[in-house]
């Protein structure tokens, strides 16, 4: 970069770069921070830290170098998943407002209104006339700095300056349209965080479509994305949505399990899948009845689902801190036997022959990650009931790491 950029309206002599980078499943933040001087680098700091515990040598050392990137706004530029997390423990007594760290991400793709939202960083560098820095492919980190001249020298093109970044962030900004929805954004901003199945309806109340997602809201505010990015099933559905409702459940099992039921009895006019297609052959049943230990929507419960029990599958509600291991184990009694459950018990519910489909290609898919019992028959029943009952309430106080609880585990 020239020392001259923007010098058209203010002298810019301090940028400072912060790029993040999380971990998932580690609680970890990689980070770098550069500090330019009419474009040539003064300080620079690098290195690894908890997301949970950031050292106050670290904070110290981080917080000096964006603070000293101002007094003027718009020269903290940043780059990456989990900065604004990042940068707002770090600086706890100033906020984002003040600093105005800008996205540069979100600049670049407000420069190049041919890119989608959500288009990767190789696709941006292509865009901006840059390659991917490595002998590896993958992208290194002089890249986010090439990113960062080229960024500002294309707005030197355009005579923009700092000042019109919020201007130009906006205008990439997607509005949803409502107007043929009996709700608007708010429904969607409100919509519940958790596993569950929604039911979409059209304006005459005829059911279009039932789905399922580990996460309501963030799966309902993908209908309502920019509509040029939408796949042509859900720009579908969304331009003949007028309600929907949410169905929150506990699990994600619990979720597939639901959704497979009211497709089934709503026959939704655009599911293209209306029943379980039998004989998969993917995952191996398992050779004994398994019950599947998940959290429950209910506060203090838990959810046993039961697979391969004559051919069904059931689930069972329990309380996890005042179980009855004596009515879990007429239960179980029951199930083993092939006989029904009752049908009017409110934490008893039979998911027949198509969930049982479900729930055993669940469980060989993600049993390493499940808590689970097997059932043997030859064991006894009020044993087996005492010790689901442990692990539901283990998972609801302290959840411990998945895989099979044996008679034998302390």
């Amino acid at each position: 970069m020239q020392p001259g950029l923007f010098s058209n309206t203010e002298s810019v002599s301090r940028i400072c770069l912060l790029i993040t980078e999380t971990w998932p499943g580690s609680g970890m933040f990689a980070y770098r921070i550069a500090l330019f001087e009419s474009g040539i680098l003064k300080r620079e700091a690098r290195g690894a830290v908890s997301r949970f515990s950031i050292p106050d040598q670290t904070m110290k050392q981080v917080r000096e170098m964006l603070l000293s990137a101002r007094p003027s706004a718009g020269r903290i530029l940043a780059f990456g998943r989990g900065w604004r997390d990042f940068a707002g423990q770090i600086l706890p007594t100033y906020a984002a407002a003040d600093l105005q760290i800008t996205d540069l991400r979100k600049l670049a793709l407000a420069l190049r209104t041919e890119l989608k939202p959500r288009a990767p960083i190789e696709r941006i560098l292509q865009a901006f006339g840059l390659g991917v820095s490595s002998d590896t492919g993958d992208v290194a980190s002089s890249s986010y700095e090439d990113l960062l001249w080229a960024v500002l020298d294309d707005m030197t093109r355009r005579n923009l300056t700092w000042a019109d970044i919020p201007s130009l962030l906006e205008s990439r900004v997607h509005r949803p349209c409502f107007q043929q929805c009996a709700f608007d954004g708010r429904a969607i901003e409100t919509a519940p965080p958790n596993p569950g199945v929604y039911v979409m309806s059209d304006r005459e109340g005829k059911v279009l479509y039932v789905g399922k997602s580990s996460n309501l809201r963030r799966r309902l505010g993908e209908y309502f994305r920019n509509a040029a990015e939408l796949p042509a099933k859900i720009a579908a559905i969304r331009s003949r949505i007028h309600k929907f409702e949410c169905h929150v459940v506990g699990s994600e099992l619990e979720a597939l399990l639901l959704e497979q039921r009211l497709i089934a009895e709503k026959r939704p006019e655009l599911n293209t899948q209306r029943r379980v297609a039998e004989g998969a052959g993917i995952y191996q049943p398992p050779a004994l009845p398994v019950a599947m230990i998940c959290p429950s929507s209910r506060a203090g419960c838990a959810e046993i689902f039961i697979a391969s029990c004559a051919g069904r599958a059931v689930q069972v509600r329990i309380r996890t801190r005042r179980a009855s291991s004596r009515s879990l184990a007429g239960l179980l009694r029951k199930c083993l036997a092939g006989k029904a459950g009752p049908p009017a018990a409110a934490n008893f519910t039979d998911w027949g022959p198509a969930g049982n489909e479900i729930c055993c290609r669940y469980f060989g898919r993600f049993r390493d990650r499940l808590q689970w019992l097997e059932l043997n028959p030859s064991l006894d029943i009020e044993v087996l009931a005492s010790r689901l009952s442990d692990i539901a309430r283990l998972l609801a106080e302290n959840p411990p790491e998945a895989g099979e609880f044996r008679l034998g585990d302390s």
